[in-house]
């Protein structure tokens, strides 16, 4: 499976054949739009720790802005494509 263009192989937790690029765009199987917000979220959130960008006491807001901010694109992606 390809992984998004200059990504190499995030975003790990998402199993073969669940997400990746067909004919340029992105697409996904039968989740929902929560659940890819609460695994991109993740792996986002777990890069920013593993940096050092993000502590114990800034995590609970980090988290809520990183999650909002990828379903809001998911939504506002699905918005334009419908």
């Amino acid at each position: 499976m390809a992984s998004p263009a200059g990504f190499g192989g995030w975003p790990s937790s998402f199993p073969a054949g669940e997400a990746g690029l067909i004919h340029g765009q992105f697409t996904y199987s039968m989740k929902t739009d929560k659940e890819i917000a609460l695994r991109i979220s993740k792996e986002i959130v777990v890069k920013f720790i593993e940096v050092g960008r993000v502590s114990v006491s800034s995590f609970g807001e980090t988290w809520k802005l990183v999650y909002n901010t990828v379903l809001n694109s998911l939504k506002e992606d699905e918005d334009q494509k419908g």
